[in-house]
């Protein structure tokens, strides 16, 4: 049996058909990995390499935030910036917010409806 990279264990983590927390339920997991869906009410793009999802309200009355971190994940989201999204990462604390820290696309999913 071949071995599982991060990216394929973190897709087996992240299924949109299971049970998600919400942005307000995050916060007593801190710690833990989650895997979320919520709405993406607003975003602020700091620079090249980081972006903040202010996830369940606008800024600065937001719930949660997902930090895009680094260049090549803010290339590959570079247009999502509003819209139900799903989230799998450790939820930590943020500028006192419950926050996920995303470093690989695979961490973040869409639910196309058909």
């Amino acid at each position: 049996m071949a071995q599982q990279t991060q990216a394929d264990q973190l897709l087996l983590r992240m299924n949109p058909e299971e049970p998600a927390l919400t942005s307000k339920e995050i916060i007593n997991h801190i710690g833990d990995d989650v895997y979320i869906k919520d709405t993406i009410a607003g975003y602020k793009i700091i620079n090249k390499s980081l972006k903040l999802l202010y996830i369940g309200d606008r800024y600065p009355n937001h719930v949660m935030i997902v930090i895009l971190k680094g260049e090549k994940v803010n290339r590959e989201l570079s247009l999502w910036k509003e819209g139900i999204g799903h989230f799998s990462g450790k939820a930590v604390m943020y500028n006192g917010k419950p926050a996920i820290i995303i470093t690989n696309s695979v961490q973040v999913a869409t639910r196309i409806q058909i």
